[in-house]
């Protein structure tokens, strides 16, 4: 992502929808949640890598959950996710002064 002054700069792209607009979306945050089976990972137990990102590749904050089985892991990530998500909801709210 280019940066301009310090800052991140997004590049804002047009693109024609199906009916003959335009939009201009800009992706600002992704939540990554990526399990892995016991066969992947080295110690023989599942495993899930989660990352909150800025823009397509600037990882602000990540972690790597593990559990003895499929169903703790899935629930480790969720609840990171959900507790993320919730947080950046919160801290955007809170710039523009706006109430949950």
């Amino acid at each position: 992502m280019p940066e301009t002054n310090g800052e991140p700069r997004y590049d804002v792209k047009w693109q024609d929808d199906l009916q003959g607009k335009k939009n201009c979306d800009i992706s600002l945050v992704t939540i990554s949640c990526r399990y892995y089976p016991e066969s992947y990972s080295q110690n023989g137990k599942p495993s899930c890598s989660v990352s909150l990102c800025l823009g397509d590749e600037e990882t602000i904050a990540s972690a790597d959950l593990y559990g003895d089985t499929e169903a703790e892991v899935k629930a480790a990530a969720e609840e990171w996710a959900a507790t993320t998500a919730n947080a950046i909801r919160a801290a955007m709210l809170a710039c523009y002064k706006l109430t949950a």
